[in-house]
């Protein structure tokens, strides 16, 4: 996504439409102008107005953010930064560190997490702990669900071959939606002893 390059404001500090601004009416009783709302395309350009301009508590909706996924961030610090500004509501949760050599058909269950309210998942990832080899990966693979064994999340999807420590695959999410109280459930499915490689699975959420 590129870098915001146009913002606007939809209520600008003291001009909160259908409201009496404490900021325009009582300066006395704040210490400073109240927050804005801004919109526009891209990221927040955080050294630059008006996104320089506006406190913290200060909210800018991104119109082009990409579908099922968070359009809303908040300004958290006043430092001329692009990193002043973060996205709402976005949480990341990983698996268990699974060996892929578990054994050939071998499988291995983890439950990343149990939500107290629905979520929905917008990124999956393999993330490797151990370099794989370059044959023998492939025969491994991996699968999330909202049961155990399940793949409502992602399907099956082969482990990769040659690679480094670090690297991922992104995962291709069938279904992201997970109901309050249900699972995010992981199952790897192993190969036979000697082949090298180790991952874990990383989710993003809100």
């Amino acid at each position: 996504m590129t870098t915001n390059t146009a913002a606007f404001y939809m209520y600008p500090p003291g001009e909160h439409e259908g409201s009496t601004s404490l900021s325009k009416n009582a300066p006395s009783l704040i210490p400073e102008s109240a927050p804005a709302i801004l919109y526009g395309d891209g990221t927040p350009d955080g050294d630059r107005a008006p996104f320089t301009s506006v406190n913290k508590g200060s909210l800018y909706m991104q119109m082009d953010a990409t579908d099922d996924n968070v359009h809303v961030w908040t300004k958290v610090d006043e430092g001329g930064a692009d990193a002043d500004w973060k996205e709402i509501g976005l949480s990341v949760a990983r698996s268990k560190t699974f060996n892929i050599d578990n054994g050939s058909g071998t499988t291995d269950d983890d439950i990343i997490l149990v939500p107290d309210r629905a979520i929905m998942i917008v990124d999956a990832k393999r993330v490797y702990t151990e370099a794989t080899d370059t044959s023998g990966a492939a025969s491994a693979t991996t699968a999330i669900g909202t049961a155990v064994a399940g793949q409502q999340i992602v399907a099956s999807v082969a482990c990769s071959v040659s690679k480094a420590v670090g690297s991922a695959d992104d995962l291709t999410i069938v279904s992201g939606a997970v109901s309050a109280d249900g699972m995010v459930a992981v199952r790897h499915t192993g190969i036979a002893s000697t082949e090298a490689g180790q991952y874990f699975v990383q989710i993003t959420f809100f």
